[in-house]
């Protein structure tokens, strides 16, 4: 992958989770929710299984996201 289209990319990330979707935390649970629908989506759309362990943080339905990434095999 060329440098300036990681770069590109990563920009357009942070932008859509710092500015277009915001502060997000149990006080902002619609922010929240709404970071992890993008970041589910993009992972997914990366060819990732995204796993999903729920949880309930201060009465709000939260989540963490977890996907693996193989490397690519140790050498001896």
């Amino acid at each position: 992958m060329n440098k300036e289209l990681s770069e590109d990319r990563l920009r357009a990330h942070v932008w859509q989770l710092a500015a277009e979707i915001g502060e997000r935390n149990v006080f902002h649970p619609a922010a929240l929710h709404a970071a992890e629908e993008y970041v589910r989506a993009v992972w997914r759309d990366q060819g990732y299984h995204v796993h999903v362990q729920e949880c309930i943080a201060s009465g709000v339905p939260s989540a963490n996201l977890e996907v693996i990434r193989p490397g690519r095999g140790q050498k001896d």
